[in-house]
């Protein structure tokens, strides 16, 4: 009870603070087995009936998704919410996508929004390795993400009824914190996140119905990441200055 209740204090707090329409409430990658080894937890079990860690997480995400809902804000959460448990969220509830592309599909199949941020394309921390030092391999969520490869990925490509696809309303890249800081936030994130932006915001076809390419894209992104550094920001570069491919 404490954790839900400190969780609805710190949705109060912070609806205040931030006045935009959305409030993220996470929910992924729930470890059970830590729920199930917490004494506190362990003993609530034992002393109600029909109580299990996955009844404990239901609840805990009605009355998160409840108290969103009294400041009149609409709840987000990670797919883990909808696919991974026994919760229903509110059909108002954005979901953001990230385990596999078809997770897109399977969430707008299911009547829910989507924010397609899927770890195959649009996870711009990818591709150094492993962090553990113990272990000389690569991490769970490599080869690194070029420019060209988020620019190829199109949220809207598995899904062809136009109901759904009016579901996909965004798109957003992640970079974790686990081997990235302030020294290299932006040569991680720019000019890939400005490549997804362009995807996301004028969709991969033209108004003629062609498919745009990674070679016709390539010089806006060029002046896109000269106007960046001219500004400041360390957006890394993606040919060589002086020679193009």
């Amino acid at each position: 009870p404490e954790a839900s209740e400190f969780a609805i204090e710190l949705v109060n707090e912070y609806s205040k603070l931030f006045t935009d329409d959305v409030f993220h409430l996470g929910g992924d990658e729930v470890n059970r087995n830590c729920w199930a080894e917490d004494p506190d937890v362990k003993e609530y079990i034992s002393s109600h009936a029909n109580a299990t860690v996955e009844t404990l997480l239901a609840d805990f995400y009605t009355q998160v998704h409840n108290a969103v809902a009294k400041q009149e804000k609409i709840g987000m959460s990670w797919e883990e919410t909808l696919f991974h448990s026994e919760y229903a969220p509110p059909k108002d509830t954005l979901i953001q996508t990230w385990i596999d592309e078809q997770s897109i599909p399977k969430t707008v199949a299911k009547g829910y929004r989507s924010i397609a941020s899927p770890a195959s394309s649009y996870y711009l921390d990818c591709g150094h390795g492993a962090w553990l030092s113990n272990f000389d391999g690569n991490s769970w969520c490599d080869p690194f993400k070029s420019w060209m490869h988020v620019y190829n990925f199109n949220p809207w490509a598995n899904v062809t009824d136009p109901e759904q696809q009016k579901l996909i309303v965004g798109a957003e890249v992640a970079l974790w914190s686990e081997q990235s800081d302030t020294v290299t936030l932006d040569k991680y994130l720019w000019p890939r996140a400005a490549a997804m932006a362009e995807v996301a915001w004028s969709s991969k076809t033209d108004s003629t119905g062609h498919v745009r390419t990674t070679q016709e894209v390539v010089q806006r992104l060029h002046d896109q990441r000269f106007r960046m550094v001219g500004r400041g920001i360390g957006a890394e570069p993606l040919q060589p200055l002086w020679h193009r491919y």
